[in-house]
């Protein structure tokens, strides 16, 4: 019995590991996907980007203000040169149009920001594995790819509570439970403590610079299940120690209990002692006095008798 129950725990454990992984890659996806993410941290890198490896700067070639008064009358400005094409949607560029002053920057970051808000606001007729069969790359950047990882990640949480329940029932002590599964979150969330330099090998620092941002997530999740994990043992730990200092505690004063009680059952039995001493010697004495008593008795009556005796001798006489 107890061979199986261990069997079961270890395999609970490495349940719950596996569990937590997903978890926490889901849950990293998701934030990443986060739309006000992906604007605020995203957009900016890709904007950068393109300015520094298509030379934007140059390629606008002080066409600001023409683009400017184009947007005034029109929803978007298709610009195309030799090996490179834009299409600007100026409803998204109306924060520049009203200014004085466009820069190719602002220009661009217009740009990257509406097609991001176009992007991820697509709804597509496909499911998410489909979609990414299709050759829809674009779709990953979706409001539905975000739902999809989002609904996968409390999935698995809910997975990983009943497996954390399952463990702690086949667990020897509870205390040992809580640790073991503490320790479980902790090793769950390294991975996520430098998944952003695994985007160093890509070499070329813009790139690693736009997928630095994209999973900056990764950190928080670490944070998150490093703290779950360390408060879990700790209350393991807790909880061990408590039981220790219960059982101690239980144990010192069963034997100041047991002092007590053989203390006073000494107590009781000199007491009782004393009791039947002077009882027997009660009992002698009263037996004693009974006995001396009977013989004064018939001593007396024999001495009667006797006196009887000699006074009808005497009559006779």
């Amino acid at each position: 019995m107890g061979f199986i129950r261990s069997t079961l725990f270890v395999l609970a454990s490495f349940l719950l590991l596996v569990s937590l992984l997903l978890m926490n890659s889901f849950w990293m996806l998701s934030l990443s996907l986060d739309y006000e993410h992906i604007q605020e941290n995203v957009a900016p890198a890709i904007s950068a980007f393109v300015m520094e490896q298509m030379n934007f700067s140059d390629f606008i070639g002080g066409k600001e203000e023409f683009i400017a008064e184009y947007c005034k009358k029109n929803p978007e400005f298709h610009l195309e040169e030799e090996d490179f094409s834009i299409t600007l949607p100026c409803e998204e560029l109306a924060s520049y149009v009203n200014s004085d002053n466009w820069t190719s920057e602002e220009i661009l970051s217009g740009f990257v920001e509406g097609l991001i808000n176009k992007t991820y606001h697509t709804r597509y007729e496909c499911e998410f594995l489909d979609c990414l069969k299709e050759g829809k790359p674009l779709f990953i950047f979706s409001s539905q790819a975000h739902d999809f990882l989002e609904s996968k990640f409390g999935l698995f949480v809910l997975i990983s509570i009943v497996l954390f329940i399952v463990m702690l029932l086949f667990a020897e002590t509870k205390s040992g439970g809580f640790i073991v599964a503490g320790s479980l979150g902790v090793l769950s969330a390294l991975p996520f403590l430098k998944f952003r330099s695994l985007f160093k090998l890509v070499g070329d620092p813009s790139l690693v610079n736009i997928f630095d941002a994209l999973f900056s997530p990764s950190v928080k999740v670490f944070w998150v299940m490093f703290a779950l994990g360390i408060a879990l043992i700790l209350f393991g730990v807790f909880l061990k120690v408590f039981k220790f200092g219960t059982s101690l505690s239980r144990f010192l004063n069963k034997l100041s209990f047991k002092k007590k009680e053989s203390k006073e059952k000494g107590e009781v039995k000199e007491e009782k002692s004393g009791e039947i001493e002077e009882v027997v010697d009660g009992k002698k004495i009263v037996e004693g006095k009974k006995i001396v008593e009977g013989r004064k008795n018939k001593a007396t009556k024999k001495l009667g008798a006797m006196d009887k005796q000699e006074k009808k001798s005497g009559k006779g006489k």
